[in-house]
């Protein structure tokens, strides 16, 4: 498509694409099956990728392209010879496209349907800490499970960015309550103060919640979790004139506290991960329930159904039992760490992570 002709079709629809969309009835100027063919241009930026993936010609393709862009009367795409890249109003059609083809499929719910916000893409947005230490590492059993699905795990601290618009599936300490929304309950996260023995050796351990207030703290200065424990341990006021260091991601908060840069709240499950932060035996602990949330139109989703089943592997009790009900001390890990190594019933070592092994 030469660009005078776009210019000419610019001047006869001399409106914004969204409000374009909206003053056309677009029904009867597109063609549904070129816009397949766009989504998969969009994906790599080539002609000729997608037409390798689609099995057809490039000419075909490019055809395809001509025609929606005349439909439109926009340019989607800016021609080079290094490939393509999506124009302003090919990034507004993109968005349109992807709502479109995430309605079309999810009208479908009879049993087997492979239903996704994002056509290929099982999403999942996990609150940050349990994504960053737990699933990132487990990541490659879902992939197996779903070989032919690209896995997106997109992490956040922010709570409240935490739903099912654009996602599959979403993991938060937050029971979501908007409508259409299926929850269930995953399991729970327990809370204790922590320190290095480096940090031990040199200031001591407190003995007690007073006592914790003389020492060096470090919180995780961000709207999540681990900064609310902070605050619930000692009250919002204390902990601010306790800290002696602020960082906004979990794992830099357990690598201030394994370096002995000062104690603080982390969940359990780290002694499984870590032997460089040992448990408090402070009198105050913690417990948070984690709740997984999808859209009930995904419910019968292939792809969604074994994306669950992952998950539920990944916080079962019976095998990994810190994210039960009742808190277990992590003192008793080492025990159950045993029957790992020994390949019982617990599952040979349950896929568990070690960070002190991580290179960063």
């Amino acid at each position: 498509m030469n660009k005078s002709k776009v210019a000419t079709i610019k001047n006869e629809h001399s409106v914004h694409i969204n409000e374009h969309w909206k003053e056309i009835n677009i029904f009867n100027y597109i063609n549904w099956d070129d816009i397949p063919i766009f989504l998969e241009i969009s994906k790599g930026n080539s002609f000729r990728q997608a037409a390798a993936k689609i099995g057809c010609s490039v000419n075909m393709v490019r055809a395809r392209v001509d025609r929606l862009e005349a439909a439109l009367g926009v340019l989607l795409f800016i021609r080079t010879h290094k490939g393509v890249t999506l124009t302003a109003e090919g990034f507004k059609t993109l968005e349109l496209a992807l709502e479109m083809q995430t309605a079309t499929a999810r009208l479908t719910f009879g049993t087997g349907n492979n239903a996704l916000v994002r056509h290929g893409e099982l999403r999942i947005c996990c609150t940050e800490g349990i994504g960053e230490f737990w699933l990132t590492p487990r990541i490659g059993e879902l992939q197996d499970r779903l070989p032919n699905h690209m896995v997106v795990l997109q992490n956040d601290f922010d709570q409240k960015r935490i739903n099912t618009s654009g996602f599959d599936l979403c993991i938060s300490f937050e029971r979501p309550a908007e409508p259409g929304t299926i929850v269930t309950r995953l399991g729970s996260l327990h809370f204790m103060m922590y320190a290095s023995e480096t940090y031990i050796r040199k200031f001591g351990e407190p003995a007690s919640m007073d006592d914790a207030a003389k020492h060096r703290v470090v919180v995780q200065s961000a709207p999540g979790l681990l900064h609310e424990a902070q605050s619930l341990f000692v009250g919002q006021a204390t902990s601010s004139k306790m800290a002696t260091a602020k960082v906004n991601t979990s794992y830099s908060l357990f690598r201030a506290i394994a370096n002995g840069v000062g104690v603080g709240a982390l969940p359990t499950y780290i002694s499984t991960l870590s032997q460089q932060v040992r448990p408090l035996d402070l009198p105050v602990r913690l417990k948070f329930d984690l709740w997984l949330s999808f859209d009930q139109s995904a419910r019968k989703s292939v792809p969604v159904r074994a994306a669950i089943d992952w998950l539920r592997d990944c916080f079962d009790v019976a095998r990994y039992p810190w994210f039960g009900d009742s808190f277990i001390h992590p003192a008793e890990f080492a025990r159950l760490r045993a029957f790992w190594e020994t390949g019982t019933a617990m599952g040979e070592r349950a896929g568990i992570y070690d960070l002190d092994s991580d290179s960063r």
